[in-house]
């Protein structure tokens, strides 16, 4: 959102929350005041809206000054009041993100009415949180909500479904999930990618342990004459053990500490990596207890394992050197070579997964989106901040295209709700007049609202029917549908078009073209059935790219 603060304008990440939030969570604020029901009323509180902020955008935007609270700011044009400063250590409920302001649901109700939660039962970007009672545990309250999934899922059911479609709606089980740490899409993206992260550094760290115990050990094996003397001269075997794990504990320590100072850096810079220029992650990779507490752990086992073997060995060999009079270790020399046997057997296993994770990555690099990429710009003008009206807003938009295209250089242009590869997109059910008894997980398709000339610019090419007419064309509202949507519902391309489907809760549309399949969130994701509707005929978004 953009906010406004005396006179300068900031883009920040605001979330929309309702009154017992803040209650529910039993966070304190560091100065002021959170928000409370008496601050979330529809059409807002008699002393206007009220917002609470970050301690960092508080540092940021007022350099922590008490004049912060009852300061005046406005987001997307709306005012609201300063009254309360989050505490740094609270970033919201859902990890990888940050808000820089909280404000009531109602005010954002008020300041986008067509995305009212309460008005509009299709919006689904609410998310509800729940404290559970003393003595409630998660499987009591699960089986409540099993059991009031039906009265709720009708209380909400879309207009229009009914006989079999109905049964499989219905049919559906509203459950929860444990929210300690809280939920984050982000968890599900890389796991996958964190545990192999895991594994690489686990092999990398057993094979710096066995090249380490080797090193100590081959170290040991030439002062065995010296240990001989030591013991000679009436040295305790505990003592020189002891000094000779003393040795490699300090190894080990000092490597440990260039790898927590190391790790500091590398996970903030993994977290950049991770981020985009139009979504940012928010992860605190600073170190804590529970991190270095672990990597106590290794570092215990690291000493054991590359300071007692050969402590151990290199005193037996002392001894049978200074009773025997033998040159060397048949037992330390197979231990040396076990361990190179051990350390080429795992560097080679390593070698291997690397070389499988870079075809993988070569592979994804080389997916092909379904989109050509060269030569592509995006712009995204912030109309609305610059007090364009929501009834002006397709005249603009339609004065701005014409202009773009009549400029010397661009081959096509076109606006998009949604940039490809964005990660942003919408998901809705359709209804089909023909086929009303498919199961409305099966119905799930993606949502895109474009322009006339969105398929030549973004070289989606069409494969039957023909493009969306442009502004000011008198005819019937149209849907252009992805190949593999339209071989899954209508069996070819070519019967596709002239048949009728509702997207959502828009309107009824004649599908007049197929567009070849895209990817719009991952290059690994299959290609998504969509729906392409004409933003001149159903406009449901205030921003446009």
């Amino acid at each position: 959102f953009v906010v406004d603060s005396a006179g300068e304008a900031y883009k920040l990440e605001a979330a929309s929350v309702t009154g017992t939030y803040f209650p529910a969570l039993g966070v304190e604020p560091v100065a002021g005041r959170l928000l409370t029901p008496d601050d979330d009323i529809a059409g807002g509180p008699s002393t206007g809206w009220g917002a609470v902020i970050s301690e960092s955008a508080w540092t940021r935007l007022f350099h922590r000054s008490p004049a912060a609270i009852g300061a005046q700011i406005s987001i997307e044009r709306t005012p609201f009041t300063i009254i309360g400063v989050a505490p740094r250590t609270f970033t919201g409920v859902n990890p990888g993100s940050a808000p820089d302001v909280w404000m009531p649901a109602s005010a954002f109700e008020t300041m986008f009415p067509k995305w009212s939660w309460r008005a509009n039962r299709d919006m689904g970007f609410i998310e509800p949180m729940a404290r559970l009672k003393p003595g409630v545990d998660l499987n009591q309250a699960r089986d409540r909500l099993a059991a009031l999934s039906v009265p709720m899922l009708r209380a909400v059911k879309p207009d229009g479904i009914s006989g079999q479609a109905e049964k499989h709606y219905l049919a559906m089980k509203i459950d929860m999930v444990p929210a300690a740490s809280g939920y984050s899409y982000l968890v599900d993206i890389f796991r996958p990618a964190l545990w192999t992260l895991l594994a690489a550094v686990g092999a990398v760290l057993l094979i710096a342990a066995t090249n380490l115990t080797n090193l100590i050990l081959a170290r040991a094996t030439a002062r065995r004459k010296e240990i001989a003397i030591r013991l000679a001269i009436g040295a305790s075997t505990g003592r020189i053990r002891r000094q000779l794990i003393v040795e490699s504990s300090l190894l080990a320590m000092a490597g440990a500490g260039a790898g927590v100072v190391c790790a500091r850096w590398l996970a903030a810079a993994l977290v950049r990596g991770a981020s985009r220029d139009t979504t940012r992650i928010h992860l605190d990779a600073s170190l804590d207890l529970t991190v270095l507490a672990f990597t106590g752990a290794l570092l215990a086992a690291v000493v054991l394992i590359a300071g007692c073997i050969p402590a151990w060995s290199a005193v037996r060999g002392a001894i049978g050197e200074h009773a025997r009079g033998v040159t060397a270790s048949k037992l330390a020399t197979r231990l040396r070579g076990g361990l190179i046997v051990l350390q080429v057997g795992l560097s080679l296993a390593l070698l291997i997964a690397a070389g499988l994770l870079i075809a993988s990555l070569r592979s994804v690099l080389h997916e092909t989106t379904g989109f050509d990429t060269a030569h592509a710009v995006f712009i995204t003008p912030d109309l609305y901040n610059a007090g364009v009206s929501p009834e002006r807003m397709p005249q603009a938009y339609a004065s701005m295209l014409e202009e773009t295209r009549r400029m010397p250089g661009v081959r096509a242009a076109a606006w998009t709700m949604h940039v490809p590869m964005s990660g942003g997109l919408e998901a809705f059910t359709i209804e089909l007049p023909d086929r009303p008894g498919i199961p409305p997980a099966d119905r799930m398709v993606f949502s895109h609202q474009v322009t006339d000339g969105y398929f030549q610019a973004s070289g989606v090419p069409l494969v039957a029917g023909h493009d969306f007419a442009p502004r000011g064309v008198a005819g019937p509202k149209a849907s252009i549908v992805s190949r593999n949507l339209a071989i899954k519902f209508f069996g070819s391309p070519e019967a596709a078009i002239g048949r009728r489907l509702k997207p959502g809760s828009l309107d009824w549309t004649e599908v007049i073209g197929v567009a070849a399949d895209a990817k719009f969130q991952d290059v690994r994701e299959p290609d998504p059935p969509t729906v392409y509707t004409s933003y001149w005929d159903q406009r449901t978004t205030l921003g446009m790219t």
